[in-house]
């Protein structure tokens, strides 16, 4: 295991990326390795989720809205303020 020195305290890898390295957008926590980069942000996979059903959006793909990020599906919901039918009881 790395450990690394922050003024006289010794640490782990992952609190010493939690203090220098990059921050998620989405959680705060550090990125590193696989990481999306979104309008200049850092992303861990789980945390770049749609405005609108908070589910990830995984593989990067995604439309704005209002400075939103939303899924496919969602964003047509969105712009064209389509109603979502409800489950059949």
């Amino acid at each position: 295991m790395e450990y690394y020195t922050a003024g006289n305290t010794v640490v782990c890898l992952d609190c010493h990326l939690d203090e220098v390295g990059l921050k998620c957008e989405g959680c705060g926590r550090a990125v590193y390795e696989e990481y999306l980069m979104v309008d200049g942000k850092q992303y861990h996979h789980d945390c770049f989720i749609c405005a609108r059903c908070r589910n990830p959006m995984p593989g990067g793909q995604y439309q704005v809205l209002n400075g939103r990020y939303f899924d496919e599906d969602c964003y047509y919901i969105m712009k064209y303020h389509l109603k979502t039918q409800r489950p059949a009881d």
